[in-house]
């Protein structure tokens, strides 16, 4: 039985995108191989200048980040997400060939030419675009607020009054200097955060959190109400070499919660459980959130005074989720596993 015309386009049609697809799949890989060497690499010979190090760490975030929205886009958002990417890569080449000019000049005395002045607003665009598509609406707004008070304010009365800042200086504060963009929440980003997100993904990889997972469920699962209170120990324990709370709940999230719901507990229960207990790896030493970093590096103090400080909340936070699990099993009459 032969096939259609239209059947035979649509094949090929399915085929080409399929190839596309792995081609941007393999191009991502590429991309995060490439953003974790020049991390390591810059650590073992010693980090080049500072804003020329935040500044390639922000690219390649961007550019990465945009080709992971093109992977679950079809249509114009695919192709808007890659020509972002394409809009990034563009302006790291601008940076590049004109960074020991830019790096010298400093705000208010120099003036930017337009070129300068156009991949500021670039830059600016791309990080707003990339927050409003990762973290949504909220800080997105907030942060076009304060841009749009900058000028506005001079017309402004009382508190929300001042003399204003002229174009040329708003974009050379923010872009081109440290005050900005690439101040300490970057500092920190490019200096910890990716590291340890290297060292986790690492550990994860390896079969680490597997045998976590597997740890926690012999040391509670016969326990009463013994899936949550391994949903809590695994989150625990992940929580130690992962500090992101969403990567805590896709590790462990998928083997706790249907064991739970298995068990008699209640749908919404579980995913509760399961949502409290990744969220305190964020504050559960050795590998916590970033605020951690952000709070050594603006407190001028070692990271490991702020573990030290956290351990203590971070295990009274987990005893009282066991605490919370074993009343509602008491209450439910759910026993431990086999």
């Amino acid at each position: 039985m032969g096939f259609g015309k239209e059947q035979v386009l649509g094949k090929v049609g399915d085929s080409i995108d399929i190839n596309r697809k792995t081609q941007l799949q393999l191009l991502i890989k590429m991309m995060a191989i490439i953003m974790s060497l020049y991390h390591l690499f810059s650590i073992v010979i010693g980090r080049t200048e500072p804003y020329f190090y935040r500044f390639t760490h922000l690219m390649l975030a961007l550019i990465l980040g945009y080709l992971l929205l093109a992977l679950k886009k079809d249509g114009f958002g695919k192709v808007y997400s890659i020509s972002l990417a394409i809009f990034t890569l563009l302006l790291y080449i601008y940076f590049y060939l004109n960074y020991e000019r830019l790096v010298v000049l400093i705000p208010g005395m120099h003036m930017l030419t337009f070129w300068d002045k156009a991949m500021g607003v670039l830059l600016i665009f791309l990080i707003l675009e990339g927050t409003r598509r990762y973290i949504g609406l909220s800080l997105f707004i907030i942060s076009i607020l304060f841009l749009i008070y900058i000028f506005v304010s001079p017309y402004l009365s009382g508190l929300l009054y001042q003399r204003g800042l002229s174009f040329n200086y708003v974009i050379h504060y923010l872009v081109y200097s440290f005050g900005g963009v690439f101040g300490s929440p970057i500092a920190v980003s490019s200096s910890y955060i990716v590291l340890f997100l290297i060292f986790g993904s690492i550990l994860s990889i390896s079969g680490v959190g597997e045998y976590f997972i597997k740890l926690a469920t012999a040391l509670a699962g016969g326990a009463r109400g013994g899936p949550a209170k391994v949903a809590v120990l695994s989150s625990a324990l992940i929580g130690t070499i992962i500090g992101s709370p969403s990567a805590n709940v896709v590790i462990t999230g998928t083997f706790t919660i249907p064991m739970m719901k298995r068990e008699g507990f209640k749908p919404d229960f579980a995913a509760g459980v399961e949502a409290a207990a990744s969220t305190g790896g964020t504050i559960l030493p050795p590998i916590m959130g970033s605020v951690a970093f952000v709070m050594a590096d603006m407190l001028g103090i070692q990271y490991v005074q702020v573990a030290k400080a956290s351990f203590i909340p971070a295990l009274i936070y987990f005893l009282s989720i066991l605490f919370m699990v074993d009343f509602y099993a008491v209450k439910s009459d759910i026993h431990g596993l086999p």
